[in-house]
């Protein structure tokens, strides 16, 4: 006897060993709008240890020959005392949920490497995708080794040219999807089935997974350069804030040019 199961049309039809004329899909909404914190993320690339070890990263100071080329080396790692190398769980991490395509590299998204798993698709394919951030391992602000910066700044005088950043924190952001073929609506499938752009499409039942380590870094030059300026005796520093990457620039007396709160 052969069973048809036809679930909400709302959600991801399930056509677990059944064949069937005629089933109809509800079109799924594809390729939902692309988050402008992903744009804005800061990667490290190698994510074999990070992964598994945040404290290879976090502390260190980092060093490329320019602003946009890639991370040369690690230099000095710098943690305030009794720092906990435990890092902290995030619930409920998940930002993005969509059925995507090759159009997603649209609109400049194929730039974030986060989506250019998506956005090498071929026509007939698409990826039911989700992307967590689900730990973090981050240096509070109030705990920010000044001291130590500075020292480290004054005696490694940075080379001309060349751009060097503190990483205050690094977060693991994971990206889980199954891919999807097209097909007909009569075909028998065994991981399930949705309509997307008016197309029907076979889902694996194969969960696939990908790590991104996120940065939350400050840039060192800034500091560098006011050490010796008219306000030396300001640590400016700037980190980007952990959630939505807010580009901000603190001093010992509270956010540059806003009066410290009394």
């Amino acid at each position: 006897m052969k069973y048809c199961l036809l679930g909400a049309l709302s959600a991801l039809a399930i056509l677990s060993g059944c064949s069937g004329r005629g089933v109809k899909f509800n079109d799924l909404s594809t390729n939902a709008v692309v988050p402008q914190s992903l744009q804005n993320r800061t990667l490290w690339t190698d994510v074999a240890f990070p992964q598994y070890k945040m404290s290879v990263l976090v502390g260190h100071v980092l060093q490329r020959a320019t602003p946009t080329s890639p991370w040369e080396r690690r230099d000095a790692q710098l943690l305030p005392n009794d720092f906990s190398m435990e890092p902290e769980l995030i619930e409920d991490g998940a930002f993005y949920h969509s059925v995507v395509s090759s159009a997603i590299a649209m609109n400049g998204n194929a730039t974030i490497p986060i989506m250019q798993v998506a956005a090498k698709l071929s026509d007939d394919r698409r990826l039911e995708l989700t992307i967590e951030d689900s730990a973090m391992l981050v240096v509070e602000s109030k705990q920010i080794p000044r001291k130590a910066i500075e020292a480290f700044l004054r005696k490694n005088p940075r080379k001309p040219g060349t751009n060097r950043v503190w990483v205050q924190g690094v977060m693991i952001t994971k990206l889980n999807y199954k891919q999807a073929k097209e097909t007909s609506a009569s075909a028998t499938v065994s991981g399930g089935a949705f309509g997307a752009d008016g197309r029907v499409f076979a889902k694996n039942e194969t969960m696939l997974r990908d790590v991104y380590i996120t940065m939350l870094l400050i840039n060192l030059d800034d500091i560098e350069d006011n050490l010796g300026g008219p306000n030396a005796t300001h640590s400016v520093m700037g980190p980007m804030d952990v959630f939505d990457y807010r580009a901000e620039v603190l001093s010992k007396d509270g956010i540059v040019g806003i009066p410290p709160k009394k």
